[in-house]
């Protein structure tokens, strides 16, 4: 077999032989320097130099033609650092590099201007018109681990420089070859620190597939809250969010699963959260009269405020019987407990329905001052008198076309009135009513601005 190499001003010794001139070397075989059994055309047993600075190109290499169905394997460059052995009890505390690339500046008296500089520049495509190239990698990572040898770390592509910045034109797909966003994930994301939508900070996965209940063997005193996702923050606004959770809350215990702060208080609305102690990947929960900063127990830094509770009037401060799903709560009706009837809010008469003169009804006894919505009824039985609700007191009589009362309710003499339920945002800690004869103003439920 012939090799041409051609050489401009090189000089080849080896053995006595020297070769000088600006033409062709022509070796039939192989060609070994340093080594007298060369294994491969050119065989090095050191280290090569080519150094080039007029071409583009350095080193060109042709793929051959392929003119038949084949299994064809054609590697431009091919290097190999395979066999290496370090015998047991044997550290070695260096590296071996299987391509090392540099395209960095090392001239100290560069001073001009360089519109770009690759490390590493790979291409692919095609500039043909026809054909079809079923997968086309510009850069295709292998990671071997069939062996048993273990791997501190084993990474397929690691950027070392935090200062370093990363560009991808296109979509990004992690578990995904067809990724259809910029960034398309099969899998979990886990986010340890912010998660940011136009700059700003985002809790990780809004609340789902909330209940809280009260606990059907302790209800006077223990709640259960169960949740399929929740986003909980940490004091520096770090997130984590957390699946499928299931939490036992026990009012008359501190700490964990319980309340911040014994003993509890009568008439008084606890928030429940849900935290979570980093160190130990553990979930609780937590009752609170504070809506923002708990007490939180040792270890715990996450908090996510997911409802609320309330105790009752007695000496032993029970829970009132309530239901929540997602943002919505209800009195649960129950006989023989603290929540046998609904919440009666006022009653009788009030106000004037005509001038109208309204009268403000507190609030903050029937929904948290969280809630955002507060539901009712407004209701009469067996009487011809009338009754008006609004928002705030800025509402017209009950007969007026330009400012008509927010809700209006008429009992008709001798006939049964099943009242008018509602469901009113609420614009301050009161609602406005009047009415010119026994009305009654009961509470359902609320609905949480979480």
């Amino acid at each position: 077999m012939r090799k041409t190499i051609i050489f401009l001003a090189v000089f080849v010794l080896s053995a006595g032989l020297l070769y000088a001139g600006t033409g062709n070397l022509i070796v039939d075989g192989n060609l070994g320097i340093g080594t007298t059994t060369p294994q491969y055309s050119l065989d090095a047993a050191g280290s090569i130099r080519v150094d080039n600075n007029t071409a583009a190109s350095v080193m060109y290499m042709q793929a051959p033609a392929v003119n038949s169905n084949a299994a064809n394997y054609f590697k431009a460059l091919d290097l190999y650092t395979g066999i290496y052995n370090i015998p047991a009890g044997v550290t070695d505390s260096g590296y071996r590099v299987g391509l090392g690339v540099e395209g960095f500046v090392n001239d100290p008296n560069f001073g001009g201007t360089l519109a770009y500089q690759y490390g590493v520049w790979a291409r692919n495509g095609s500039y043909a018109s026809g054909g079809t190239i079923q997968n086309s990698y510009g850069v295709y990572i292998d990671t071997v681990t069939q062996g048993t040898t273990t791997f501190g770390n084993l990474y397929g592509l690691y950027q070392d420089s935090p200062a370093a910045q990363n560009y991808f034109a296109g979509n990004v797909g992690v578990g995904k070859t067809a990724p259809r966003y910029q960034v398309d994930v099969q899998g979990d994301v886990n986010v340890s620190g912010n998660f940011r939508v136009n700059g700003l900070n985002q809790p990780m996965g809004a609340v789902s597939g909330l209940k809280i209940v009260n606990d059907a063997t302790s209800p006077s005193t223990t709640v259960d809250l169960s949740v399929s996702q929740v986003g909980l923050a940490n004091a520096s606004s770090q997130f984590v969010g957390l699946t499928n959770l299931y939490l036992v809350i026990n009012s008359t215990v501190s700490g964990a699963n319980g309340v911040d702060v014994l003993p509890l208080a009568q008439n008084t609305w606890y928030a429940v959260f849900v935290i979570w102690n980093p160190s130990t990947a553990t979930a609780a929960g937590l009752l609170s009269t504070s809506a923002t900063s708990p007490a939180l127990p040792s270890g715990y830094t996450y908090q996510a405020r997911v409802g609320w509770v309330r105790t009752d009037g007695t000496a032993n401060a029970y829970l009132l019987r309530t239901l929540q799903y997602g943002r919505n709560a209800q009195y649960v009706v129950t006989s023989g407990s603290n929540t046998a009837n609904l919440p009666l809010m006022a009653s009788g008469t009030a106000g004037n329905v005509s001038t109208p003169t309204w009268v403000a009804v507190a609030t903050g006894s029937f929904v948290p001052p969280t809630a955002a919505i507060i539901s009712g009824t407004l209701t009469a039985h067996d009487m011809g008198y009338l009754a008006i609700l609004a928002p705030n007191s800025s509402y017209g009589q009950y007969n007026s076309s330009t400012n008509p009362p927010w809700l209006m309710t008429f009992g008709q003499s001798g006939q049964f009135s099943s009242g008018l339920p509602f469901d009113m945002i609420l614009e301050s800690a009161n609602i406005y009513w009047a009415t010119n004869g026994p009305y009654y103003l009961f509470c359902f439920g609320w609905q949480d601005n979480l």
